[in-house]
């Protein structure tokens, strides 16, 4: 008798355990067949579409328009965006038309268009670039600025378009983007630590075949010395900075 108590108790602590804790990612979109998503229709009503953006759901795909430095911004029902500090959003996406030069991922949106990070892949440059947006006004912050940038990755794609799988990720006051898992710029910086993660880009459309958000439960981990130094990776993708200084990664 005792035993099934015990048992009991166990239970009821676990269900209480995942009311608290939801799970950890929300994908939209299809990613896997036998990957638990959110339609793209069933969820992204909750985001919010920055100005000159336009959405549109078409079967598996989310085509998005965009003019100027906006896109669509993350909301749900159960989080207040505003207070998101850490996160990882992560997307597959595929630029439509040889308008379409820019993939845009945002984090830490204050206010869209105006106070944000961002990170670029560009097609005029051919380049990798992050930027700090304040007060609409872009300040780089890709480690040795404009000579610094690493060089896009040729695409893999083999469907037409350009496509890649795109990671911007925020913990404490370390920015990280990878491009098709490959690690790209890590950058320190201070300046904006609460707000939303965005997907757009510059003109022309994206077809976005998933977006992930991760981590939603666990903010606050500002554990990161707060120094503005920007770390920088080499060619082969390895930090250039001793990493293993820093006292947690991710």
């Amino acid at each position: 008798m005792k035993i099934q108590s015990f048992f009991t108790l166990l239970l009821v602590c676990a269900f209480a355990l995942l009311s608290v804790y939801p799970a950890d990612a929300i994908i939209y979109g299809k990613r896997a067949d036998d990957e638990a998503t959110i339609p793209w229709k069933d969820g992204i009503d909750h985001w919010d579409v920055g100005p000159g953006a336009q959405a549109e759901v078409k079967g598996d795909l989310l085509e998005l328009h965009s003019q100027g430095n906006t896109g669509l911004f993350f909301n749900h029902p159960d989080v207040n965006p505003a207070e998101l500090t850490d996160y990882e959003l992560e997307v597959s996406a595929r630029k439509i038309g040889d308008d379409s030069k820019y993939f845009h991922l945002f984090t830490r949106t204050v206010v869209p268009t105006k106070d944000f990070y961002f990170v670029e892949v560009s097609y005029n440059s051919n380049t990798i670039s992050m930027y700090e947006f304040r007060d609409g006004g872009a300040h780089e912050i890709t480690p040795g600025g404009n000579a610094g940038r690493p060089k896009r990755p040729d695409s893999k794609d083999t469907a037409g378009g350009e496509h890649y799988v795109l990671k911007f990720s925020a913990e404490g006051n370390i920015l990280k983007y990878s491009v098709d898992g490959r690690l790209s710029i890590v950058v320190q910086n201070n300046k904006w630590a609460k707000g939303p993660p965005g997907i757009g880009g510059r003109g022309g459309q994206v077809n976005y075949y998933w977006v992930r958000v991760d981590s939603l439960p666990e903010q606050g981990l500002q554990n990161i010395p707060s120094t503005d130094k920007q770390l920088s990776v080499d060619s082969k993708g390895k930090l250039t900075t001793t990493w293993g200084k820093l006292k947690r990664g991710f």
